[in-house]
């Protein structure tokens, strides 16, 4: 992998960054994006227990702090699969994974297709309506690990509402890491903004402008927007 200074080519003390969430700390390797434009830190959140472990305590402790009566947290797979089960086992939250991919006991699958910042291919959600009772009359908050450009997001939301789902039971979205700018909200095709809590920053290295540092501080918790 190469990570690159303005020669195109970052050292080797520069292949690794620095990812925090809270008080844990691990690090992983730049990857460049597929547009050639840059790097970001390719951090598979199922193989990193120590981030899912905080990740699911930080979750658990804002899910009680904004005071949802009937929370259910709906995410993609597959980085937060580890996540979702550590929520639902550890804290006895509600989960509802979306998987990308139709499943066996689906029954009349409603789709959608979206792009993620970091691959060039098209994704698609699937979820069978036979899933929809889980969600009735619950406060729906979507979650994933990382969120870029809200493309993953905004594919959730537009999923849900596909499938019948009120616009109003989709509360808010919690993201571990916003990745790139900070922002507090993504634009929905309704023209409503969805809220977007995000506990740490990852920093995307673009080429004409590269961090001289490869370890990142950690951020404070606080509203930001834009997925991956």
């Amino acid at each position: 992998m190469h990570s690159g200074n303005r020669a195109g080519v970052f050292s080797d003390t520069q292949t690794m960054g620095m990812v925090r969430l809270g008080n844990a700390a691990v690090k992983v390797p730049w990857k460049k994006l597929p547009d050639d434009s840059g790097w970001f830190l390719y951090c598979k959140l199922n193989e990193q227990p120590v981030l899912v472990d905080t990740g699911a305590a930080l979750l658990a402790k804002r899910i009680q702090a904004i005071g949802l009566q009937n929370p259910i947290l709906v995410t993609p797979e597959a980085s937060t699969i580890s996540l979702a089960e550590k929520l639902q086992t550890d804290y006895g939250i509600d989960t509802l994974v979306i998987y990308k991919s139709i499943r066996d006991d689906d029954i009349d699958p409603v789709s959608i297709g979206y792009h993620a910042v970091t691959s060039q291919d098209e994704k698609r959600l699937f979820l069978g309506r036979n899933q929809l009772t889980k969600l009735q009359d619950r406060d729906i908050v979507i979650l994933d690990s990382i969120c870029t450009t809200g493309g993953t997001l905004q594919a959730v939301w537009d999923l849900l509402v596909k499938a019948g789902i009120p616009a109003a039971r989709i509360r808010e979205s919690e993201i571990l890491f916003v990745e790139g700018e900070p922002r507090g909200s993504i634009s929905l095709a309704n023209g409503d903004e969805l809220p977007i809590h995000s506990f740490s920053r990852l920093p995307i290295r673009h080429a004409e402008n590269m961090l001289t540092s490869s370890v990142l501080d950690e951020a404070p918790s606080r509203r930001f927007s834009d997925s991956r």
